[in-house]
């Protein structure tokens, strides 16, 4: 669920907010060498995305300090966050201009809640699969496959392999499912990943 919410989330931004990516965010430091050599705008909303990030990150490290079980509260606050970044896009949006400062402020709301997820994840499953950094977790299971097809996967190998293709095909189902609620509802179907951390956090509860 998570991992979908994190495709969803970063298909979003980049297609709504001329190509800001809000989970993978050091893919903006390419996207930012491309407009500038292009000349298509949008630098400073690509190149605040990562202090945002940083920032999000060590706020979340502080503020879960305060809870014995910090999992039910940080989803509310990524929710939350989530929320604020539909409701901005829908009253401020679209964007015309790649530097307009609705559009910096919407992404660094969606930013922000990518990086709740980011730090949620290392604070409350360490152990777990990541659920936005994608190139490792592809690396991991082709590695795994080719172990497994020489006939050399280790013992717990195989559920390794499992989880980490649950988290592939979750995200990238959430990715289809963000170009296609863009596509044929518009901004306001973006309340799909709210719905979905207001359904984890009810199962939690």
């Amino acid at each position: 669920m998570l991992a979908g919410i994190a495709g969803f989330v970063d298909t979003a931004t980049f297609v709504a907010l001329h190509g800001v990516f809000a989970a993978h965010v050091t893919g903006n430091f390419v996207l930012v060498g491309a407009s500038l050599v292009l000349g298509t705008g949008g630098v400073l909303a690509k190149l605040l995305t990562f202090p945002v990030f940083l920032i999000g990150v060590a706020a979340t490290r502080i503020v879960a300090r305060r809870w014995d079980a910090p999992v039910k509260p940080l989803l509310t606050i990524q929710a939350v966050l989530l929320a604020a970044f539909w409701i901005g896009l829908v009253l401020l949006g679209p964007f015309a201009d790649p530097d307009d400062p609705g559009l910096i402020l919407v992404a660094a709301l969606a930013v922000l809640g990518m990086a709740v997820q980011n730090a949620t994840m290392r604070i409350a499953f360490p152990t777990a699969t990541p659920t936005t950094m994608m190139t490792g977790n592809t690396t991991g299971i082709m590695m795994d496959l080719a172990d497994w097809m020489t006939g050399r996967l280790v013992p717990d190998g195989a559920a390794r392999l499992r989880r980490v293709g649950q988290v592939l095909l979750g995200f990238a189902a959430g990715c289809a499912l963000g170009a296609a609620v863009l596509t044929f509802i518009g901004p306001i179907g973006l309340v799909v990943p709210v719905l979905a951390l207001a359904f984890m956090i009810a199962r939690r509860a």
